[in-house]
């Protein structure tokens, strides 16, 4: 297999593991209803992402374990510009659910009737609909797929980083990250 083709392979792969185990069990498991969960999972994608759409000189902070503010200000600054004029905000409340759970900054909700005020101050506080954070996010994630799969501006970036990715296949055909020690195929008793 060429190189082109295997990291082509990875790069396949890479979108279905993030698909599988963090975009689609927000609808498919009902995690939608929770509007923490849900950012919890997108920011885990953003944070993913974020290491593929970033510039270069964020690249290599990605290799030096610094600079994730900055990529995922630059997502979020691909996502269109309320989520620019908002990053600092979102990138606080990503830290605030990460690290403790806890959101007390931002009116969150996952009323589909309310995605009109998604990004707007209210009463002081920044409003954010978590279903159209999700379809704004799935929208940039395949345009960064497409711009891959096209060997466009991100393909070296991606390919970079998932040369770092261990995924393994079982014989369902399923791709999943690094098992566990006592799994396949480092149990080989």
């Amino acid at each position: 297999m060429s190189d082109t083709t295997n990291d082509m392979s990875k790069i396949n792969q890479y979108f279905d593991l993030l698909e599988k185990r963090l975009i689609y069990p927000i609808e498919d498991m009902n995690i939608v209803e929770s509007c923490t969960a849900t950012l919890l999972l997108l920011f885990a994608a953003i944070d993913s992402l974020s290491k593929i759409s970033c510039c270069c000189s964020d690249y290599q902070l990605y290799k030096e374990k610094k600079g994730w503010r900055n990529r995922f200000k630059g997502f979020l600054k691909l996502m269109g510009s309320n989520y620019e004029t908002y990053a600092k905000c979102l990138c606080d409340l990503r830290n605030d659910l990460v690290h403790t759970g806890m959101n007390v900054k931002i009116l969150m909700s996952k009323n589909p009737g309310t995605k009109g005020d998604h990004l707007q101050k209210k009463k002081g506080y920044l409003y954010l609909n978590t279903r159209q954070f999700m379809e704004d996010f799935n929208a940039k994630k395949e345009e960064i797929k497409k711009s891959i799969i096209s060997k466009d501006e991100y393909y070296n970036n991606a390919t970079a980083r998932l040369s770092d990715i261990n995924l393994v296949h079982y014989e369902d055909d399923e791709v999943y990250p690094t098992p566990s020690p006592d799994e396949e195929p480092f149990n080989k008793s």
